[in-house]
């Protein structure tokens, strides 16, 4: 298995740190969508080594435009599970 921790700092602006942890190697990914359900950006494809990991969110889309306001959710899958978590952006 593998734990996703919540976001921090949540309200972010203009960026927020996402921290995992992974019991086995192997493939990731990281999913950042609107409330609409659209991915607005991937922050990890492939992958990965066993143990803690963070990354650094940063309120832009995969085009590099600025995200409004509101509530997103991120996705990590690993395997054939995934979680869930909300954040939110307040500018």
């Amino acid at each position: 298995g593998f734990v996703l921790e919540q976001n921090y700092p949540n309200p972010f602006n203009p960026q927020t740190t996402i921290e995992y942890s992974l019991q086995q190697a192997g493939d990731v990914s990281l999913q950042v969508y609107s409330v609409t359900g659209q991915r607005v950006q991937t922050l990890v494809q492939g992958h990965q080594p066993a143990g803690k990991h963070s990354i650094v969110f940063k309120a832009v889309d995969e085009s590099g435009e600025a995200l409004p306001s509101g509530l997103y959710f991120y996705t990590l899958t690993h395997g054939s599970q995934s979680v869930t978590k909300k954040m939110i952006l307040a500018k």
